[in-house]
């Protein structure tokens, strides 16, 4: 990225907007980092620096996102970091409307291991302990 001043002087604000707002070190530096990719690509797409995000620009950086290869996750965290950026500039009056919606976050599915493995025997077991109890209760 070219050192540009006024980019730099925003990044710093941005960086202090969230720590006001209570972000940790880790997710501010994950949004410093998303942003700073986004003004990257950016300047090579348009040659110059993004004052503001406009859905089209966003559309096209999440496709140059896909082409990277990024995993979901990752993928998300970029958009999070640029939408957290959208949020300030809509603080500072720069801008007006929010470019990213919830949409144009992926969906994670999370595997799960199943916590315990049964006999038939355990659950039978358990069954009948569980009606006494029941029986108890009524």
């Amino acid at each position: 990225m070219k050192h540009n001043l006024s980019a730099q002087k925003v990044l710093h604000e941005f960086e202090q907007y969230l720590l006001l707002k209570g972000k940790s070190r880790n997710t501010i530096s994950s949004y410093l980092t998303a942003v700073k990719a986004y003004i990257k690509w950016f300047q090579d797409r348009y040659q110059k620096i993004p004052h503001q995000l406009f859905a089209e620009n966003i559309a096209d950086y999440k496709s140059f996102l896909q082409h990277k290869g990024i995993a979901p996750s990752t993928f998300n965290t970029h958009l999070a970091g640029l939408r957290s950026w959208n949020e300030y500039l809509i603080h500072i009056g720069t801008q007006d409307h929010l470019a990213i919606q919830k949409e144009d976050f992926k969906k994670v599915q999370h595997g799960y291991a199943s916590p315990a493995v049964h006999s038939e025997k355990d659950v039978e077991r358990f069954s009948s302990e569980s009606a006494g109890s029941w029986e108890n209760v009524l």
